[in-house]
């Protein structure tokens, strides 16, 4: 058994999540369901043998362990994703585990989501996040205990615990996105001005629209955002920590689907700048399109 403080405190999440008290995840159907890890199949997923049923898949809810190219180029992501797989086997192989499971039960590929919980109370989520070998990554259907993942990574990354320590996977600052295009990112940076064009909400990073970082969203996530204390529309001269897929459209862009992609940061902090990518470094590339 793992002995941490994180430890001693994940049973009380797992009491949590199995009595249904997470006000911030209504959307969750919290139906604790039980099985066995028959193997670990990368540092994200497991292939488990439930109580009921044949042996099924499972995908760890909201976090995104790196992931090699298929043709087993870029040795260094290769390394982090060997990491992850041994820690996941590590924690997981063989044992009993809780699963609680949302309402939207599998992503496009047929995988089993779930928040997964050993039957000693290790939250699988929150310790690979602690070591550094999976960063969050949620959608809307895996967004539940997003907060409490973003706190735990943000630890692990202060730390520079495993892909932390790599500048490839450093948190990326608004004007070092250029080679980024086309992969997953986390972006800090001091939001300069707000704007609402029609039907979309944007967030401006620099002085000109046309070629600088942009996060967009709709303005039905600007009211959930806005029933949760962040009104979007006054975050200029506001420190922001987003993630998504970068994309390009009158410069970087990511599209924000849900409120747990925008985290507010010291505006100073945000200013000054996180760890930025070297020159002679390459992007943190995630070779599949992400899923639930």
């Amino acid at each position: 058994m793992i002995a941490s403080a994180l430890s001693r405190v994940l049973p009380c999440v797992a009491v949590a999540l199995l009595a249904g008290v997470d006000a911030a995840a209504a959307d969750v159907a919290v139906k604790p369901e039980h099985a066995r890890v028959v193997s670990v199949l990368d540092g994200d997923t497991l292939l488990i043998d439930p109580s009921a049923g044949g042996r099924q898949e499972v995908r760890l809810a909201g976090v995104q362990a790196p992931k090699p190219f298929p043709d087993g180029s870029e040795g260094w992501l290769v390394k982090h994703a060997e990491a992850a797989f041994r820690g996941l086997s590590e924690l997981a192989d063989g044992a009993a585990l809780i699963l609680i499971v949302p309402e939207q039960r599998t992503n496009r590929y047929g995988q089993l989501l779930a928040q997964a919980h050993r039957a000693d109370g290790l939250w699988l989520q929150g310790e690979m996040l602690r070591r550094g070998l999976v960063r969050v990554q949620t959608l809307p259907a895996t967004s539940a205990h997003a907060d409490e993942m973003l706190a735990i990574e943000a630890q692990a990354r202060r730390e520079g615990r495993g892909i932390w320590a790599d500048p490839r996977f450093a948190v990326r600052t608004p004007e070092a996105l250029s080679r980024d295009i086309g992969t997953f990112q986390v972006v800090e940076g001091t939001v300069q001005r707000t704007a609402r064009v029609k039907s979309r909400i944007y967030l401006n990073f620099g002085e000109d629209w046309r070629s600088d970082f942009t996060v967009s969203m709709t303005p039905r996530l600007a009211a959930a955002f806005a029933a949760s204390g962040i009104e979007v529309m006054a975050l200029a001269g506001r420190g922001v920590r987003v993630r998504g897929w970068l994309d390009s459209l009158n410069g970087p862009l990511i599209e924000l689907t849900h409120r747990e992609q925008l985290e507010l940061v010291d505006a100073d902090t945000a200013a000054a700048g996180p760890r930025v990518i070297p020159p002679a470094a390459t992007a943190a590339p995630v070779p599949a399109p992400a899923v639930p």
